[in-house]
């Protein structure tokens, strides 16, 4: 596992995902400005000087914020060589603009990575794919088998009965759903996957806000 992280005045968010990932990390990439202070650049060496202590392969990729093409590209050339390995990205440190350029990469390349992000306090960490945040070319038919998933209808054949389509239409667009990363199949049983879900839940308000308009409008 690759582990890519961006890296700010301190250095305790990377520490603690290199703790949390332990032994499946191959190499660690720490993206970092190219212009930074002294104070950053005291948590670059002590990040590193805990990795060569662990052992841990590493090497840093200076980005210069500023110039958003070139940002992105630096880094998409690096994690291009990356792209057959698991890579997680570790948001949780660092500038604003880093951080946007080094998720835009992911958006746009369509390498797979998943996301971490630690809150301040330290009691939570989101965790997100690139898949659930890339943008998907889904119309109402496939948001529809969402909704019917997301209702419990949770094999192809509940699918197909519920919105009343053939086999051959069900399983083609259930394809198509699990391309886009919004539907995982596992013992002929599906499930929604995060942007599953999200996409699930805001057609379904769409839905009831047509539905309470139309009805406003007939009673009125």
């Amino acid at each position: 596992m690759y582990l890519i992280t961006t890296l700010g005045f301190d250095e305790k968010f990377q520490v603690r995902s290199v703790m949390r990932h332990g032994n499946e990390l191959e190499k660690v990439v720490i993206v970092k400005p190219k212009d930074d202070n002294e104070k950053a650049r005291k948590a670059l060496e002590n990040f590193q000087e805990l990795l060569n202590r662990l052992g841990i392969p590493n090497e840093v990729l200076e980005i210069d914020v500023n110039d958003f093409t070139n940002a992105v590209v630096s880094i998409a050339k690096k994690v291009f060589k990356m792209k057959d390995k698991k890579i997680v990205v570790n948001i949780s440190g660092g500038m604003r603009a880093l951080i946007v350029e080094l998720i835009s990469t992911f958006l746009i390349t369509g390498i797979m990575a998943e996301f971490e992000l630690e809150t301040e306090d330290f009691k939570s960490l989101i965790t997100f794919s690139s898949l659930d945040i890339k943008y998907g070319n889904l119309g109402t038919d496939e948001l529809n088998i969402l909704l019917a998933v997301k209702r419990g209808f949770n094999t192809v054949n509940k699918v197909k009965n519920y919105l009343n389509i053939p086999l051959t239409t069900a399983w083609r667009r259930i394809k198509k759903l699990e391309s886009e990363g919004c539907i995982t199949r596992k013992d002929d049983k599906l499930s929604l996957t995060v942007r599953g879900t999200i996409l699930s839940e805001i057609y379904e308000s769409l839905e009831k806000d047509h539905e309470n308009l139309s009805r406003k409008m007939k009673a009125g």
